[in-house]
């Protein structure tokens, strides 16, 4: 039921081209009928040029040959010509309704909350925008119309025959139960098959496209045969579900093909018999009539095979309106308000917040973070500290408690207004395939280049952007890999500062750097943070010892919180933490000392 209505679903896109749709299906039904009087002008030749010829009537005997094929012929370029238009009209609307539906699913993919995008592989969402509907494209480049023709031809053929001999008419319809026994029977296996090749398929991607990414962690690991093993027995799973789904196939239409067959020598046979006896049939009759017989049994096949072709469709239908039926976790509210005179301040009132249900990773949690002040966040790995930044954006929502901007709810501001204001730069650095410049606009597309130019100054970028051989037009590589660790994070410091956000995220923007880089970086940092609300999580104390407000976080909850001399003389967690990265609480070392036994660091 679920397919069938997917399928009725699909049909509502075809209502923007109602009108070409309407000029293909009448195209293609005249064409259709051009091909009704064949048999006819064939009949009459068979029966009239062997009596004028044995009557001696050579020449009127030729010109009804001639008169007959001349009339064949036009007939045949009619129906050519129809077929241009009819090609053309099924490309325009098959292309134009691929187009929507690819268009609304990317728009639509956009909108998902990054828990759709942290259940789902990268390969997995790509095969649904490009390959099943590319699947759907068999449906809509005109079959459909040529299903309605078909039928339509199918009710005027069994009407004539049944004028013409009713006897004919019942003994051809006679086999018509059996087309639809054979569908039925052979469908919901297609429909199984079909569904898990799919989704093999879309495994094998999400799988290919994780270790094209990680070619280096797979060299670094010698993994290269094994990986290639995998790769090899899922590309084999696939390859046997395709016969299997081949072979389902090919049995629904050769049995169909079979029936048509059986249908078209029973109706011959009794036409030869009323000939052969004398009943007032000629052999042009029986030309004309099995040949109309021939063409009703055709529509048939041809639904038959349409409809093997829609059974395949739907399984990736089912899948494509899976994806439009998902609702973002994160919504905007119809009265949301916009975001205006921003000054920064970050409350958060009695948070709670999970990402499986009973599994609370935020209890609690209360704090505000003051416009232009910076606010560090340490503390245990799993502690919460990235779950706390990432409801600042609206990545989630909390499942109690509220967070308010400026003393705005969070929920009750218009989503994108509100990260227009936020600014993030991640440990891991994620740049675009592009040029310099296209990465360092990605957040204001519409900078000037000197715009561009000075946030590459303030991020200490560009002296070495400058070095590059095409300067900011430089093409960089995928994720940026033709650039050092430092020179990406100085590319994406470079573009928060240029977008101008009032709240800066920064989750260790330096541990993974070398000393020279972090330097250069930290001074750029120091440029960002200027009159902007600043959280940092960290875990070198020597990066965040003069912030404003440090919050330790552990088990979800702020367990301590206060400058770093206000921590150290608490005595509590943040103390102990110190004398162990510092040897001793109030000592100021070199920023880029990190020791072994930090029992705040990344496992």
């Amino acid at each position: 039921m679920r397919g069938r209505s997917n399928f009725r679903r699909f049909l509502g896109y075809l209502k923007p081209y109602r009108w070409r749709a309407s000029e293909l299906l009448f195209w293609t039904f005249v064409s259709a009928l051009l091909g009704l009087p064949m048999p006819v002008l064939l009949g009459i030749a068979v029966d009239r040029v062997p009596g004028l010829v044995k009557d001696g009537n050579a020449r009127e005997a030729w010109g009804v040959v001639v008169w007959t094929v001349g009339a064949r012929i036009a007939l045949g370029v009619g129906a050519s010509l129809l077929s241009l238009r009819h090609r053309a009209l099924t490309l325009s609307i098959g292309q134009r309704l691929i187009f929507d539906l690819r268009q609304q699913l990317y728009r639509h993919l956009q909108r998902l909350s990054m828990r759709y995008y942290e259940t789902m592989q990268t390969g997995q969402i790509m095969s649904r925008v490009l390959w099943d509907v590319e699947a759907v494209q068999a449906i809509s480049t005109g079959q459909l119309a040529q299903l309605i023709v078909d039928f339509v031809r199918l009710v005027v053929i069994a009407t004539y025959l049944f004028i013409r001999d009713w006897r004919i008419g019942l003994l051809t319809c006679i086999v018509l139960p059996l087309y639809v026994i054979n569908y039925y029977f052979f469908r919901n296996k297609i429909h199984e098959v079909a569904a898990e090749t799919r989704e093999k398929f879309s495994q094998i991607t999400g799988s290919l496209q994780e270790k094209v990414a990680g070619a280096r962690i797979v060299k670094s690991f010698v993994r290269e045969r094994s990986e290639s093993r995998q790769f090899v027995h899922e590309t084999r799973e696939n390859l046997f579900l395709n016969i299997r789904l081949g072979l389902w196939s090919g049995g629904l239409n050769t049995t169909a093909s079979f029936i048509s067959d059986l249908g078209t020598q029973l109706a011959v046979l009794y036409c030869w018999y009323r000939v052969v006896w004398g009943q007032h049939m000629t052999a042009g009759d029986v030309v004309v009539i099995s040949s109309f017989v021939a063409q009703m049994y055709g529509p048939v096949l041809n639904i038959t095979t349409i409809n093997d072709a829609i059974v395949r469709a739907s399984t990736a239908l089912d899948r494509i309106f899976g994806v439009l039926d998902t609702t973002p976790d994160v919504a905007e509210a119809p009265d949301a308000l916009p975001v205006e005179n921003v000054q920064g301040r970050i409350e958060f009132r009695d948070v709670y917040f999970s990402y499986q249900p009973d599994e609370l990773v935020l209890k609690n949690v209360n704090f505000v973070a003051e416009p232009g002040t910076v606010n560090a966040l340490v503390g245990p790995s799993g502690g919460g500290k990235s779950t706390i930044i990432n409801l600042i954006p609206r990545f989630y929502d909390p499942i109690a408690g509220e967070i308010l901007l400026d003393g705005i709810p969070l929920t009750k501001l218009k989503l994108n207004a509100l990260r227009q204001q936020i600014g993030i730069v991640l440990q891991e650095t994620f740049l675009f395939t592009g040029t310099i410049k296209e990465n360092i606009k990605y957040g204001k597309p519409d900078a000037r280049d000197d715009q561009v130019e000075a946030a590459a100054k303030a991020a200490n970028a560009h002296e070495f952007i400058m070095e590059q051989r095409d300067g900011y037009e430089t093409e960089i590589g995928e994720r940026g890999l033709r650039l050092s660790g430092g020179q990406k994070q100085r590319i994406a410091i470079a573009r928060a500062i240029l977008r101008d956000p009032k709240i800066l995220i920064l989750d260790e923007a330096t541990s993974a750097l070398d000393s020279e880089s972090e330097h250069l970086i930290q001074q750029a940092l120091d440029t960002l943070m200027a009159n902007r609300t600043t959280f940092a999580i960290a875990h070198r104390l020597s990066t965040v010892m003069n912030a404003d407000q440090i919050l330790v976080i552990d088990g979800g909850e702020v367990i301590e919180r206060g400058t770093h001399l206000e921590l150290v003389q608490m005595g509590g967690r943040y103390q102990k933490l110190a004398e162990i990265q510092f040897k001793a609480p109030t000592a100021d070392p070199p920023r880029e000392e990190r020791f072994e036994d930090d029992p705040f660091a990344e496992e």
